[in-house]
């Protein structure tokens, strides 16, 4: 009986067939859950929380490496986009910046 062989040890008669688990060999973990993107309990796992971003829009902020001022224009979830003095703008992580105290 070859046609019923798909249920055999995790691969099947077809190589990436039906696991004895009741999922597809490949991709899902032991629970049947999908590997990527889900928990063990069959959810979504959540976003990592970030640390709050300690500059405001329109801040003055000093360039770590350059040691230039740069005008804080828009904040993101882990970056900083901040005026370059050329009026170009670029992203910057918030360790590379330091606030200017009395501007």
């Amino acid at each position: 009986m070859a046609y019923n062989n798909y249920n055999n040890n995790n691969r099947g008669g077809y190589g990436r067939g039906y696991n004895d688990r009741g999922g597809y060999g490949r991709g899902y973990n032991d629970r049947g859950g999908y590997g990527r993107g889900y928990d063990d309990r069959g959810g979504y796992e959540p976003a990592p929380v970030l640390p709050p971003i300690p500059f405001e829009i329109g801040q003055i902020v000093r360039h770590r490496a350059t040691n230039q001022e740069l005008s804080v224009i828009r904040i993101g979830r882990e970056q900083v986009e901040c005026r370059l003095p050329d009026l170009s703008s670029q992203w910057f992580y918030v360790h590379e910046l330091d606030a200017v105290e009395g501007k």
